[in-house]
């Protein structure tokens, strides 16, 4: 896990040349990610399109604003562009994430 979220990082800063902070930003969201997904024994290359969406659903729930929970939306669709561009899945679970609407925090 680590060496890919390291290839992602990588990928991040000298394939797309995104910032520093930019590109820790994303890191962040998926380790937050892995991490959940560790928590119910999945990898992070086993995730499918609904473990995603329940995620993004919870960060709603938590309170996360827009634009962070639009950091999470598209730090999973490149992270799982990169695992099919590397072979190491056939096809990503984030491709077909739903544009979120913005809506305020739920109460």
């Amino acid at each position: 896990m680590i060496a890919l979220l390291d290839e992602y990082k990588t990928q991040l800063s000298d394939v797309c040349g995104y910032a520093d902070q930019t590109v820790e930003n994303y890191a962040s969201c998926m380790g937050m990610f892995a991490r959940h997904l560790k928590a119910q024994d999945i990898s992070i290359v086993q995730a499918r399109g609904t473990h995603i969406c329940l995620w993004i659903a919870q960060l709603r729930q938590k309170g996360f604003s827009y634009s962070r929970l639009e950091h999470h939306r598209y730090a999973l669709k490149i992270f799982y562009a990169m695992l099919v561009k590397l072979d190491i899945v056939t096809k990503s679970p984030a491709a077909a994430l739903p544009v979120l609407k913005k809506t305020g925090p739920v109460r």
